[in-house]
């Protein structure tokens, strides 16, 4: 990870969008590792997670290279509908700084945090968005962080 000086603030998007054709796990498996890499180089961290046929990313790193990567991905053909749904700068440093991209799927299992995705999402049908990190969402987010 590139060291960041203690007065640069980071700069947070999170997306969300749906897939346009659906991946098998090795296809996403190859994704992540193409993404990992291409992240460390570029000093992004975050979070990509999964969950019937729709994604949520948070990406973190200088704004410059992050704006850069979004609107690479808002063009990217494997998606679609991708709608942002914060992008703010944090004083308070990274929330992911371990992570060049963590990945996790919503377990159908885990109610609360499918309860707490489908908020999300029902917020964006009715046009809300936040374009700050939420409370709401960080908290989402942070369900995941015992990932590696």
């Amino acid at each position: 990870m590139k060291p960041e000086s203690s007065t640069e603030s980071i700069f947070t998007i999170c997306y969300i969008s749906k897939e346009s054709k659906s991946l098998n796990d090795k296809q996403v498996a190859d994704l992540l590792t193409k993404a990992r890499e291409k992240n460390r180089r570029l000093g992004v961290t975050g979070l990509l997670i999964y969950e019937a046929a729709h994604y949520m990313q948070v990406l973190e790193g200088s704004e410059s290279v992050v704006k850069e990567l979004f609107q690479k991905i808002s063009q990217d053909e494997r998606h679609h509908a991708v709608r942002q749904l914060a992008g703010e700068h944090r004083e308070s440093g990274r929330i992911f700084g371990d992570w060049s991209m963590a990945y996790g799927q919503i377990s159908p299992a885990d109610k609360e945090q499918m309860d707490q995705y489908h908020t999300l999402l029902s917020h964006l049908s009715d046009g809300v968005v936040p374009l700050q990190m939420t409370d709401e969402i960080v908290n989402f987010i942070r369900s995941f962080e015992d990932l590696s």
